[in-house]
Order: C-alpha cells, then sequence, then structure tokens
C-alpha cells in the first residue's frame, strides 16, 4: 500500500479577496461526485450499447465544531462563493498519512477546488456530552472554464488548525419562562436549493440559489410538564423572543461565566412553539421534544444568531 489519507480542513474564500475563513475542527468530511448515469440500450437487446455522464452535481459536506467561527462565517442563509484572479475559493484537504510515521507533511496531501458555488447550514446539533456540531454543504457551480472540481495531489496543507471552540447544549427559554432540563438541541436550517440549473447541454449546472430557509429548532428536555406550560396545541411565539444557548465549554477548566461574551445565542421573535412528542421507558427518564417553528416578523431573520453572547 503506498499511501493512506486522512480528514483535515475546508477553507473558504467567499470575497474573492483572499480573506479567508479556516474551518478546522472537523469530524468529517466527504465529497459525493454526483453523477447521474446514462446508460442506454435499444433494438430489444439484452444488454446496453452507450455509457455515459449525463449530468453531473457534486457536493461536499463536512462537520465543524468550531460554531462560532462557522455561524459568523455563513449565517442564517449560507454564503456564495467565486474564485478571482489568483485565489482559490473553496478547497478541501485530505491530510496524508506517512508510512511507519505520522503524517506525510508539505507536498503530499490531496486538494479538491471549487471554484463557484454556495456553502449553506444544514444542521446545528449539540447535547450534554461532548462537541456541538454544524454540518456544511457545498454546492458548486460550473465557472465556464475550468472542472466544476479541480483535484491537485502532492500538496500542501494551509493554515494551522486548533481546537478552541467547544460548545454544549444549554439554557433554553420559551416565551420569556425558563424551560428546565435541557439535554440537547438540534437545528434544521430547512433550507432548500433553486437548482442547480443544467442549460445548454452542459454536464455541470451554471446557476444555484436558495429558495426557501424554513429552520426547525427541537428542543429535548427532562421536563414533561412542559405540555402543560405549551397546551396539547401548542403556543405562538409571544413578544418576549424564545433564547436557546449555546455554552462554551472552557480549556483547561469548565465552563465560561455566564457573564462573559463567549457564548451563542440564538433568539426566535415570532412562531409557533408545540410538544411534538414525550415517552418514557423503563428504566430510564421520560423526555420531551419541543419544536420551535421560527417564521420572519417582516424585519428580523427568523433565528437572530448572535456569537459573543452572555447567557442572562
Amino acid at each position: 500500500m503506498d499511501n493512506a489519507f486522512t480528514l483535515y480542513a475546508v477553507n473558504l474564500d467567499k470575497s474573492g479577496t483572499g480573506s479567508d475563513t479556516f474551518f478546522d475542527q472537523l469530524s468529517d468530511q466527504s465529497i459525493a461526485a454526483g453523477i447521474s448515469e446514462m446508460l442506454i440500450g435499444a433494438s430489444g437487446e439484452v444488454y446496453n450499447r452507450f455509457s455515459g455522464v449525463g449530468q453531473q452535481d457534486p457536493r461536499i459536506s463536512f462537520t465543524t465544531s468550531k460554531l462560532a467561527t462557522a455561524l459568523d462565517a455563513i449565517g442564517l442563509n449560507g454564503v456564495s462563493f467565486e474564485k478571482a484572479t489568483g485565489v482559490t475559493a473553496l478547497d478541501l484537504f485530505f491530510q496524508a498519512y506517512a508510512q511507519g510515521g505520522i503524517r506525510g507533511g508539505a507536498g503530499t496531501n490531496l486538494k479538491l477546488t471549487m471554484n463557484k458555488g454556495i456553502l449553506i447550514p444544514r444542521t446545528l446539533t449539540a447535547d450534554q456530552s461532548g462537541p456541538g456540531g454544524l454540518e456544511l454543504e457545498a454546492i458548486p457551480t460550473w465557472d465556464g472554464t475550468n472542472d466544476i472540481v479541480s483535484i491537485a495531489k502532492d500538496q500542501d496543507l494551509v493554515g494551522s488548525p486548533d481546537v478552541d471552540e467547544i460548545f454544549l447544549a444549554g439554557p433554553v427559554s420559551l416565551n420569556g419562562t425558563s424551560l428546565d432540563s435541557v439535554i440537547s438541541i438540534n437545528v434544521d436550517f430547512g433550507i432548500t436549493l433553486r437548482g442547480p440549473i443544467f442549460s445548454e447541454g452542459a454536464v455541470w449546472a451554471k446557476f444555484v440559489a436558495v429558495e426557501t430557509t424554513q429552520p426547525r429548532i427541537t428542543i429535548t428536555t427532562l421536563d414533561l410538564e412542559a405540555i402543560h406550560t405549551l397546551g396539547i396545541s401548542g403556543s405562538a411565539q409571544s413578544a418576549t423572543d424564545s433564547l436557546i444557548y449555546l455554552v462554551r465549554a472552557k480549556e483547561g477548566g469548565t465552563r465560561e461565566a455566564n457573564g462573559e461574551s463567549k457564548h451563542i445565542k440564538l433568539a426566535v421573535g415570532e412562531g409557533l412553539i408545540f410538544v411534538d412528542r414525550e415517552a418514557g421507558s423503563q428504566g430510564s427518564e421520560g423526555t420531551a421534544d419541543i419544536i420551535i417553528l421560527p417564521t420572519y416578523d417582516g424585519s428580523n431573520d427568523p433565528i437572530v444568531i448572535t456569537t459573543g453572547s452572555a447567557i442572562t
């Protein structure tokens, strides 16, 4: 066996100016080729006579626990990126192992580049047992010149990976009332796409955009009395924002103090809140899944994200 690789990081230049966002703290990364095959038979023959690529819609996906950095970079609706002269747009690296050693070092790694497209958030999860994670997806479009994903071997890595942002599920208040015993938080950003749109016989799409963003927040709690508070049919979001916090862990310690502006706050000002399911089983605590469906109030995003917040 000549080589083997592991994950590394994603580097994004969303503006085409060389001002990068370096996504490290990855727990997984992948690329899906997205090939739609053409296999064609005719004339009543048992075997196909033709094979080819009909369309190709590749995707890069990765999950990072560096939540504040990632959310600052892409927000609720994602960001577009496009290569400028001499500037790479989005690079995904696979890091080489060294036979009989640890890592291969400079000039041994694999780089996959998207020159144009969008990067969007898919899901955010956090619980009590380990770091929260944000899953992101990059959808490329063809720039008319380069391969939709360019692949280069024997590359140097960029950036300096670290682990310096760890968040866990924190306190939640619904319509101004604290919710007890929160154990996990899940945000489905609910992004649907217009496209990718293929045209002019090209194998790669030239256009993609965000069609809708319809987020859905699920809070899992041990407080089964939540159904009494919200009612069997739920409750409208009141004038007092519902607040969901992600607590920042302190390196070499426990948690950053609530008064420190180091936590993440998700605020919802309009929508519907209801208990979707309550359940219990022998030998374990019962749980309740509370759903928040944020809607647009005509002014603010359905979820207002603050990455440097105190917990109040």
